[in-house]
C-alpha cells in the first residue's frame, strides 16, 4: 500500500483511539504504549527525541487539564446551577468554554493549573496499576474476570481517589493539615457504591475501546476499519455519554460532599463574580447526597456538556499530536 495510504490509516486509527479514550485519567501504561513507537523512530537523533518527549508531556498536560480538571469543575458548576443558585438553573457554566476557563484559572493559580492534583494522579495511577496487575495474576486470571480487577482496585482506592479530587477542585495548595469530612473508614463506606459504579463504567468503556485497531499497528483493510470505526466509536460514545459521564459526575459529587465546606473551590460564579466554596453546591442536598439526589441533579444537560468537553479535548489532542509527529516524521 502506498505510504500516504498507510499514513491516512494510521491517523484514522489513532484518532478513533483518542475519541473513545476516557477523560484525563487513563492508564499510565496505555500512555506509554502510544509514545513508544514514535520514540523508536526518533531514537537516532537526541534533539528529536527530546522534542518528542517535550511534546508528549505537553499533550499529556493538556489532556489532563481538559479531560480531568475542567470535567470535574464542569460537574460541580452544573450542580450549582441545577440547585437554582444562578439564573434559575439555565445559565451556561464557564467551564464549558475552554479558553475562557483556562484564562480565568491561570489568572487565579498561574501555571500550576495545568498540573492541578497531578502528583496525586501519578500516585493513584501507580497504585491502580499495581493492584490491578496483582489481582489479574491471582484472583482474576481467567480473561472474562479481568475487568473485575479494575473495579475492585477502584473500590479499594476510593479514599486515594478522593484525595486526588480534593487536590484538583480546591483552590490553593493542599497541605498535610487538610482533612475530609468524617473519618477514613466512614468516608470509604460512603464512596464504595459510586466508586463501584465508576469502575464498572470505566471497565465497560475500556472493553469497547480495546476492540478498536491499535494506532501503532499497520492496518491494511480499509472497509473493515470503516465498519469497525462506525460501530465501536458509536458504542463508545454512547457508553461515555450515558454511562461513564453520569457515574463519574456522581462520584465527583459525593467526593466533594466529603470535603471541608468552608474551603474555596476553583468553580467560578459569573453572577457572584467569585470562586465558590464547597458548601455552595449542597444547599439543597444532603451530605453525602443519596442516589435519589444523584438522579435529580445529574441531568442529561450535564452529560451533553461533558461529551462536548470530551470532543473538544480530543480535537485539541489530535491537532497537537499531528503537529508533533509531523515534525518527527519530517526529520526521521
Amino acid at each position: 500500500m502506498p505510504e500516504a495510504g498507510q499514513l491516512i490509516l494510521h491517523l484514522l486509527s489513532r484518532s478513533l483511539n483518542i475519541l473513545v479514550s476516557p477523560g484525563g485519567d487513563g492508564s499510565l501504561l496505555a500512555e506509554l504504549d502510544s509514545f513508544t513507537p514514535h520514540a523508536r523512530e526518533a531514537q537516532k537523533s537526541t534533539p528529536l527525541l527530546l522534542f518528542l518527549i517535550a511534546g508528549s508531556l505537553l499533550v499529556g498536560l493538556v489532556r489532563y487539564t481538559l479531560g480531568h480538571t475542567l470535567a470535574n469543575l464542569l460537574t460541580l458548576a452544573s450542580l450549582h446551577i441545577h440547585n437554582g443558585r444562578e439564573d434559575g438553573g439555565v445559565e451556561t457554566p464557564l467551564s464549558r468554554h475552554i479558553v475562557a476557563s483556562l484564562r480565568l484559572l491561570y489568572d487565579r493559580d498561574g501555571i500550576r493549573i495545568f498540573c492541578k492534583g497531578l502528583h496525586m494522579a501519578v500516585v493513584y495511577q501507580l497504585a491502580m496499576t499495581a493492584i490491578s496487575t496483582l489481582l489479574r495474576f491471582t484472583l482474576f486470571r481467567p480473561e472474562p474476570l479481568r475487568p473485575l480487577a479494575r473495579i475492585v482496585s477502584m473500590i479499594t482506592l476510593s479514599n486515594l481517589h478522593l484525595s486526588w479530587t480534593r487536590a484538583t477542585v480546591l483552590a490553593g495548595h493542599m497541605g498535610r493539615t487538610d482533612r475530609t469530612w468524617g473519618d477514613g473508614s466512614r468516608t470509604w463506606r460512603i464512596l464504595v457504591v459510586p466508586a463501584a459504579g465508576h469502575g464498572i463504567a470505566s471497565a465497560l468503556l475500556e472493553y469497547v475501546s480495546r476492540s478498536l485497531p491499535e494506532s501503532a499497528t499497520p492496518v491494511w483493510d480499509i472497509p473493515s476499519i470503516s465498519a469497525l470505526a462506525v460501530l465501536h466509536v458509536f458504542m463508545a460514545l454512547v457508553i461515555h455519554s450515558l454511562v461513564l459521564a453520569p457515574l463519574s459526575a456522581w462520584l465527583t459529587m459525593v467526593e466533594t460532599s466529603c470535603l471541608d465546606p468552608t474551603k474555596e473551590t476553583l468553580v467560578y460564579s459569573k453572577e457572584k463574580k467569585r470562586f465558590l466554596s464547597v458548601s455552595a453546591f449542597f444547599v439543597d442536598c444532603n451530605r453525602p447526597p443519596n442516589f435519589g439526589q444523584f438522579r435529580k441533579h445529574i441531568s442529561s444537560r450535564l452529560c451533553f456538556w461533558l461529551l462536548g468537553l470530551h470532543v473538544k479535548k480530543c480535537l485539541v489532542q489530535m491537532i497537537l499530536e499531528g503537529s508533533i509527529f509531523a515534525v518527527v516524521g519530517f526529520f526521521v
